[in-house]
C-alpha cells in the first residue's frame, strides 16, 4: 500500500512538472517574450528590442533569454543607427509574487557570457536615458564575462572601442518610471583589456590596455595608456592649417586611488585622492613654419578652469619621465630639440570646484629633471586658486653644465651657436595675466656665442662674423668678474597671452639673464 501510494505521488510530481513545462512552454514563455517586446517597442520609441526565444527554469526559478538583438533607428526611419546582440542574457531568482502584485522585477543574478554594440550614438545626451521602464528593477547580482563595442558619437564623430570587458556588480536598482541611466549600484569590479578612442579629426588615437577598477578598493590601475598621433611628424602638422603640437605619449603603470567612478559617470566630478604615474615618454614636435593662430593661452591656475569635468584631486606624481621637445623655427633647415630626462614630478591640489572660490588653496609644482641629460633643473611653482589674476610665483635652479649643450635647440632656433661653462643659475619671480618681476643669478665663465647664415649654416661668413664679434663685445665674459662681487639680474616681462605657459615662464628667465650678461645692461651686485 505504502508503495502505491509513493508512486501516486511521484507520478502527481512528474504530471505537474509535465504541465509547468508545458504550460511555461506554450503559453509563458511566449507571454514574457511579448511583454518584453512590446514594453520597448512603442511607437513613440526608436529602440526595438527582439528575443528569439526565452525559457524559464524552476529551480531556481529564472528566465533564459537566447538570441536578443537591440536596434536604435533613426526617427520617421528604418535606418538602423546602433545595433547589440546578446546569445544569453539570464535572470537568475525570480521572486514571483512580487512581480505579480508589485510590479517589481526582483532577480537574484544577471549573467551575460557574451555582448557587443556597434553603430552611431545619435543622442549621446538621450539614448537610452530617454526611456522610462514599466516596471521597477532590482538586480542583487551582475556577472558580465565579455562585453564590446565600437561606437561612433553622431554629433562628433569620436569613435569609442572596447574589447572582452567584464563587469561584476551588485545592488542594481532603477525604479519604476526612472530612465536607464538614473541607475544606483552599491559596487561593481571592472575590467578590460583594451580601451580605445579615436578623436574626430581622426589624428590622434587614445589606448588604454588592461585597465582594471574596483568600488571596493576605490583603485584605477592601468598599466599602460598610450597617446598615438596617427601620422608622423610633418605629415601630422601638415594636415592643421595652423601651427599645433604634435604629442606622442606612452604613460605607465597609472594608479588612481580613491577614485569615485560613480562621482563621474552622473555628475562629471573627478574625484580622486592621489595619482601615481611610474613613468612618462613624451615627444612633442611643433612646425613654427606654418601660419600661426592668434588666441588666448592659459596659464598655470587657468590651465584647469577650462577642463569641461569638475576636478577634485590632492595630488598627482610622476616618478620618471623622458620629454622630447622639437621645434622647426620659420626660416630655419632642420628642427631643433632639447630634452629633458629622469624628470620627477609632483602637482598638489589640483581643482576647477568653485567650491574652493573663496579658499586659500594653493596650487603648487615641484619638478626636477636633467636638462639635455646633463644639468639638473629644479623648479618650484605655487599659485592660489581662482585667483582673478592667476598670480603664481616661480623659483628654480640649473645645475652646472656647458653651454654648448644647449646647442641643439639654440643653432636650429636662434640661430646661434653658444660656448662657455654654465656654474649655476638660480632664479625666483612673481607673475600674472600681465607680466613677472623677479631676479636672476647667473654664473657662469667664458661665455661667447657665434651666429650662423639662416640658409647655408654656416657661421665663417662676412655677414655672421660682424654679428658674432658685436654680440661677443657686449656681452660679459664671466659672472663674476675676477676682483667683482656676482651680478643679479633683473627679471622684468610683460606677458604676451597668445604664448603658451612653458613660453613665458622661459622669456621670463631670459630676460633676467639678458641683464646679466649684457654690458649694455644695469646690473645690480650681490
Amino acid at each position: 500500500m505504502k508503495r502505491k501510494t509513493v508512486f501516486i505521488l511521484l507520478a502527481g510530481f512528474v504530471l505537474i512538472a509535465i504541465m509547468l513545462k508545458l504550460s511555461a512552454t506554450l503559453f509563458v514563455e511566449p507571454l514574457i517574450r511579448k511583454t518584453i517586446e512590446s514594453s520597448f517597442n512603442k511607437e513613440n520609441v526608436s529602440y526595438n528590442i527582439d528575443v528569439r526565444r526565452d525559457r524559464i527554469h524552476f529551480f531556481p526559478l529564472g528566465i533564459n533569454l537566447e538570441n536578443v538583438r537591440f536596434f536604435e533607428h533613426v526617427p520617421d526611419s528604418d535606418s538602423t543607427v546602433l545595433a547589440g546582440e546578446f546569445p544569453s542574457i539570464f535572470f537568475n531568482g525570480f521572486h514571483l509574487l512580487k512581480a505579480i502584485f508589485s510590479h517589481q522585477l526582483i532577480f537574484q543574478q544577471l549573467n551575460i557570457e557574451k555582448g557587443s554594440f556597434s553603430g552611431r550614438i545619435l543622442h549621446p545626451q538621450k539614448s537610452l536615458h530617454a526611456f522610462g521602464l514599466p516596471f521597477s528593477l532590482d538586480i542583487r547580482e551582475i556577472n558580465i564575462d565579455s562585453l564590446d563595442f565600437n561606437l561612433m558619437d553622431s554629433t562628433s564623430t569620436k569613435l569609442y572601442s572596447l574589447s572582452q570587458g567584464k563587469l561584476r556588480a551588485k545592488d542594481f536598482k532603477v525604479l519604476k518610471g526612472d530612465v536607464l541611466a538614473h541607475f544606483t549600484i552599491s559596487n561593481f569590479d571592472f575590467s578590460s583589456p583594451e580601451i580605445l578612442f579615436h578623436t574626430p579629426d581622426s589624428l590622434y588615437s587614445f589606448k588604454a590596455d588592461s585597465i582594471r577598477y574596483s568600488t571596493q578598493t576605490e583603485t584605477l590601475f592601468i598599466p599602460h595608456f598610450q597617446v598615438h598621433p596617427n601620422y608622423k611628424g610633418y605629415d601630422f602638422t601638415s594636415r592643421k592649417r595652423y601651427q599645433t603640437d604634435r604629442i606622442e605619449a606612452v604613460f605607465s603603470d597609472i594608479t588612481l586611488n580613491n577614485f569615485c567612478a560613480e562621482d563621474l559617470l552622473r555628475e562629471d566630478r573627478f574625484n580622486a585622492s592621489y595619482c601615481e604615474i611610474g613613468k612618462l615618454d613624451l615627444d612633442v614636435f611643433r612646425d613654427r613654419r606654418k601660419e600661426y593662430l592668434h588666441v588666448t593661452k592659459p596659464i598655470f591656475q587657468d590651465i584647469f578652469y577650462k577642463i569641461p569635468v569638475t576636478i577634485n584631486l590632492d595630488s598627482v606624481n610622476l616618478f620618471n619621465g623622458n620629454i622630447v621637445y622639437t621645434e622647426h623655427a620659420e626660416n630655419a633647415n632642420h628642427p631643433g630639440t632639447i630634452s629633458f630626462s629622469k624628470a620627477k614630478a609632483s602637482l598638489y591640489n589640483i581643482t576647477n570646484d568653485s567650491i574652493h572660490y573663496n579658499s586659500n588653496d594653493t596650487l603648487k609644482l615641484i619638478a626636477d629633471a636633467f636638462v639635455s641629460g646633463k644639468g639638473k633643473l629644479h623648479i618650484l611653482a605655487r599659485g592660489k586658486v581662482f585667483d582673478s589674476k592667476n598670480t603664481f610665483v616661480m623659483n628654480g635652479s640649473l645645475s652646472s653644465m656647458a653651454a654648448r649643450d644647449l646647442n641643439h635647440i639654440l643653432n636650429h632656433n636662434a640661430f646661434i651657436y653658444a660656448y662657455g661653462k654654465i656654474n649655476a643659475l638660480n632664479f625666483g619671480f612673481t607673475a600674472n595675466n600681465s607680466g613677472a618681476n623677479g631676479k636672476v643669478l647667473f654664473l657662469y665663465d667664458d661665455l661667447a656665442i657665434r651666429f650662423k647664415n639662416k640658409t647655408t649654416d654656416d657661421t665663417t661668413g662676412l655677414k655672421e662674423r660682424l654679428l658674432t664679434k658685436i654680440a661677443n663685445k657686449k656681452i660679459l665674459d664671466a659672472n663674476p668678474i675676477k676682483g667683482e662681487a656676482s651680478r643679479i639680474g633683473i627679471i622684468e616681462y610683460e606677458r604676451d597671452p597668445e604664448k603658451t605657459f612653458f613660453n613665458y615662464c622661459l622669456k621670463a628667465i631670459f630676460s633676467g639673464i639678458k641683464s646679466s650678461t649684457m654690458k649694455s645692461s644695469t646690473n645690480k651686485k650681490g
